[in-house]
Parts: C-alpha cells; sequence; structure tokens
C-alpha cells in the first residue's frame, strides 16, 4: 500500500452495522406500542369477564336467599364463587368498589325494630382502578 493510496479500515462495515441499529430500534417502538395496546385490550377482555362472575354470583344469591349479599366473602361462604377474584388492573381482590342498597320499610321507622336486619346489600360491583382501558374507557366505570 503506498502512502497516497486509500485506506480501507472497515468504515463501511461501520456505517451498515450503525444502519441496521437504526432500522431495529425503529421496529421495536412500535413493537412495544402495539404490545402494550395488546394488554390493555386483554385486561379489558378479563374485566369484562370477572365482572361478569361477580354480577352473576350476585344475583344467584340475591335469587336463592331474597336478599343481597353484604360483602364479596358472603358470595364465597355461600360457595357461589370460589374465591373473590383479582381485579385484572390493580392485580388485588380488595379493589373491587361494591355499589349498595338500601332497602327501606315502614317498620324501619318504628321504635321497636328501628336499625334492626338494615344493613346494605351489594347489588353491583366495579372495579377500584384508576385510568383508562384501550378505548379510554375510564376501568371504574365498567
Amino acid at each position: 500500500m503506498t502512502a497516497n493510496a486509500p485506506s480501507r479500515d472497515g468504515r463501511p462495515i461501520l456505517f451498515l452495522a450503525v444502519g441496521a441499529v437504526v432500522l431495529l430500534a425503529a421496529s421495536i417502538v412500535p413493537l412495544a406500542r402495539w404490545r402494550v395496546a395488546r394488554e390493555r385490550v386483554r385486561r379489558g377482555e378479563v374485566m369484562r369477564a370477572e365482572l361478569a362472575q361477580l354480577r352473576g354470583a350476585i344475583a344467584g344469591y340475591r335469587a336463592k336467599r331474597g336478599a343481597a349479599p353484604h360483602s364479596l366473602q358472603d358470595l364465597v361462604v355461600a360457595r357461589m364463587i370460589p374465591a373473590i377474584p383479582h381485579d385484572p388492573v390493580t392485580g388485588s381482590d380488595r379493589t373491587w368498589r361494591t355499589i349498595t342498597e338500601e332497602s327501606v320499610r315502614v317498620e324501619d321507622f318504628k321504635t321497636q325494630t328501628a336499625g334492626k336486619d338494615s344493613a346494605p346489600g351489594i347489588v353491583d360491583v366495579r372495579s377500584g382502578a384508576s385510568g383508562t382501558d384501550a378505548q379510554g374507557r375510564p376501568w371504574n366505570e365498567y
């Protein structure tokens, strides 16, 4: 090799390697976004299934016992569900929000029976999670 001859030190290979890394990085970002969106859709599907199970158990409990359950644990004790399911967003079985209804009877206003057997019963259940699903619907509105 002469002193004036161009050097072949591997720069073209370096440019190819950098280009490949840039292309790989550019394809990973959309893939990561897709995986996050897919996970949100999956959580929404699991959320709907868990709530359907809980709501069905509440209705079954009411039909069988003639009154609404006072807690989600009542559904487990009555063998309406095997266990309180975990909220798929929070990962906890303690974050469900229960919607209760109190029934008022004429007897409730009489002095002798006031407050007797008037504990509120669960009529619905919702997620206690914050944030939104893939379509922008708040989890706590499920």
